[in-house]
């Protein structure tokens, strides 16, 4: 790809001609590709050729409104790519929404997999606690929590040496 340059004459005068092909966005890349909703990521367009002086304005959408992605953005003069930050909303279940980058009609696409928020870990404090006394418990979540909350169920191994309620509501964020 590149310009092509030719010359043709016109009324005994040497003219030149130039054409420049259109560039266009021929990957997508995300990172990460599948990611629990409430988070953020990246998303870089690939052009097939370096942007004109003055960039090369690239429409970006998506699918379903839980991924937020700016409405275009501009690859710079003389590179090939620019990377934007997409933004995902909490969801109930794994959903995969289509990120698009359109320019001159062509597009390039991938799939993003939005999953729902998960428990990660649970932690207790103090590690070591002494019989009739009590610890504090902190759950912590793969993700932000939708906005009815989310419940984490508890049990105990042995309940003579530890009860627990039987859960707990993290409430949305």
């Amino acid at each position: 790809l590149g310009q092509v340059v030719g010359t043709y004459t016109r009324a005994g005068v040497l003219r030149g001609i130039r054409l420049s092909p259109v560039i266009t966005p021929v990957a997508l890349a995300l990172d990460p590709e599948t990611i629990p909703g409430g988070f953020s990521g990246e998303a870089t367009v690939v052009l097939d050729d370096t942007a004109p002086f003055g960039g090369a304005s690239v429409n970006i959408t998506a699918s379903n409104a839980i991924v937020s992605v700016p409405s275009s953005v501009t690859v710079p003069g003389g590179e090939t790519t620019k990377t934007f930050t997409y933004v995902t909303s909490p969801v109930g279940k794994t959903t995969p929404v289509v990120i698009r980058a359109e320019r001159a009609g062509y597009i390039a696409q991938n799939t993003l997999l939005v999953q729902p928020t998960a428990l990660d870990r649970i932690t207790v404090a103090p590690t070591l606690i002494p019989a009739g006394t009590r610890g504090n418990g902190t759950a912590f979540l793969a993700g932000r929590a939708p906005a009815t909350g989310f419940r984490v169920f508890l049990s105990s191994s042995n309940t003579s040496a530890a009860i627990v309620a039987a859960s707990v509501l993290v409430p949305a964020g």
